[in-house]
């Protein structure tokens, strides 16, 4: 993408999303009233989680990468001259070697790296949200698959009632139960029932406070959302995203069902609508979501744009005020 020249008096904020799959960059200029406009978005597949599932150390590869798509994401921030904040989540959040990578960095892009736990990072995605999606009165079931964590929020207007950070992500279970990206059997049996055991004791706490509503943001419900939305219309070959999307259970089903029958990274780069690049991990994804949806009695998401960096620059708006 192309930068604008930023008018004099214009606040421009940058903010960086340090992921476990990808590093996203959003640049926003802040406008009158507490509202902010995405002017710039790159996104980056960086893996900063493979290798890191049983040791948990960020390989030297995976620094290099990190310093130089942090090295790009610097220089576009500093065509619009933007501040910059860069937020980390859960694989350099559980990584041993954290601080040396984090110092490492540091030196080598001038870019530091604030890391988040997982409850602030669900409150962000929250945050983010609510300024994508009008919940309105209702109080809604926020879902956000990441590539290491998920996190549910369960939110009425402002108000988080119900709010946990779980450690099983696309990339994460990818290592665990698909390392060579192929679907057996029985190592999505094993992947379902490892699912079953992290969200079973919270499925009833989420069911008690309850919902009416139910929204999902990052990979991989935007990746099944693309892939429902390609039943019906042809998109474009590049990686895109939608706002406001609604799918229900049986559209999803589909696509679950398309995902999981094709075995092979080959195989599943040919299902309509799928982000390419992400090929090798939507399976696990889409064995959460598949579980979400069943076990939470969900009828029908709606996709958010916006996640954990638009909640970030939300916040920089609300202590700006």
């Amino acid at each position: 993408m192309t930068s604008e020249t930023k008018n004099v008096g214009e606040e421009i904020l940058a903010v960086i999303d340090c992921g476990s799959n990808s590093f996203h960059l959003v640049i926003a200029k802040i406008l009158p009233g507490g509202k902010f406009e995405i002017i710039q978005r790159e996104r980056t597949v960086i893996r900063i989680g493979a290798g890191n599932t049983t040791d948990k150390i960020i390989t030297d590869e995976s620094t290099a990468r990190a310093i130089n798509t942090l090295v790009k994401y610097k220089s576009i921030a500093e065509s619009y001259n933007a501040s910059i904040r860069a937020v980390a989540t859960s694989a350099i959040r559980d990584a041993v070697n954290q601080k040396e990578f984090l110092n490492t960095v540091k030196e080598k892009s001038g870019i530091t790296i604030e890391v988040v736990d997982g409850q602030e990072e669900a409150r962000l995605i929250f945050k983010g949200i609510t300024n994508a999606i009008s919940l309105k009165e209702e109080r809604t079931l926020c879902i956000d698959i990441g590539g290491g964590s998920t996190e549910l929020i369960v939110g009425e207007k402002d108000k988080i009632l119900y709010l946990k950070s779980f450690p099983v992500g696309a990339v994460r279970l990818t290592q665990l139960f698909f390392p060579d990206y192929i679907l057996s059997d029985d190592a999505v049996r094993n992947c379902e029932q490892y699912i079953r055991n992290i969200f079973n004791e919270d499925i009833d706490k989420i069911k008690n406070v309850g919902f009416t509503k139910c929204v999902g943001s990052s990979g991989t419900v935007m990746s099944s959302a693309l892939m429902v939305k390609a039943l019906t219309e042809e998109l474009p070959a590049e990686f895109y995203t939608i706002n406001n999307f609604l799918f229900n259970r049986p559209e999803f089903r589909k696509v679950f069902d398309a995902v999981i029958k094709s075995k092979t990274i080959e195989e599943r780069i040919n299902i309509a609508g799928i982000d390419k690049g992400r090929a090798d991990i939507i399976p696990a994804g889409i064995l959460i979501l598949n579980y979400l949806f069943q076990n939470l009695n969900i009828n029908e998401m709606l996709v958010s744009a916006y996640g954990i960096r638009e909640g970030v620059i939300a916040e920089y708006l609300d202590f700006s005020r």
